[in-house]
């Protein structure tokens, strides 16, 4: 992918299911990928619960891994990002059950 290509990278509800190992370096990936003033927008897990695999996800087993709040708006304000909107937001899960969400916009510098 040719560095500043992009004016945005939306990524929602993907990274519980990427490796905690990747998490960083796919954010150093993105902000690489966007132009100047660019946006990142994105859901993460909010709680910090290793990588675990759910036997029975509606269904299937399940990847589910998050670094949490903290460690991922560190990582993205140190891989040069600011952050313009960053909170955790409850939601209802298909079984019933609440499930928080960090969700960030994060902009590369002009």
């Amino acid at each position: 992918m040719p560095e500043g290509s992009f004016h945005a990278v939306v990524a929602l509800y993907a990274f519980g299911h990427v490796p905690g190992a990747e998490h960083v370096p796919t954010f150093a990936r993105v902000f690489r990928w966007l132009r100047p003033g660019g946006v990142f927008c994105s859901s993460f897990p909010s709680d910090n619960n290793g990588d675990a695999i759910q036997e029975d996800w509606l269904g299937v087993p399940m990847f589910l891994v998050g670094i949490g709040r903290e460690a991922t708006e560190a990582a993205l304000l140190e891989i040069g990002f600011r952050l313009e909107f960053s909170d955790v937001i409850e939601e209802v899960e298909e079984d019933g059950a609440t499930v928080s969400f960090l969700w960030v916009i994060a902009r590369k510098p002009s």
